[in-house]
């Protein structure tokens, strides 16, 4: 999964709490870095069972949101 750096605040969260919640509520495991070759976009990785797959994208979608505002709080849980 590819997304832009400028999320890795909502991705990552005050000291890694938005990953790790999302590994923990998911199950998977979740690997970040930054995308060599492509300037300003960082992979994520992500490994497990395809229902594990499933949660942790969705949690990071939902991480996407809390851009604008908008349900910060789920990322933080």
């Amino acid at each position: 999964m590819q997304i832009p750096l400028s999320y890795d605040d909502a991705v990552f969260g005050t000291a890694g709490a938005s990953i790790s919640n999302i590994r923990r509520a998911s199950g998977a495991t979740v690997t970040i870095q930054e995308t060599s070759g492509v300037p300003g976009e960082m992979t994520v990785e992500i490994n497990g069972t395809a229902s594990q797959v499933q949660a942790a994208q969705q949690l990071i979608q939902v991480c996407f949101l809390s851009i604008s505002g908008t349900k910060f709080w789920v990322c933080l849980r």
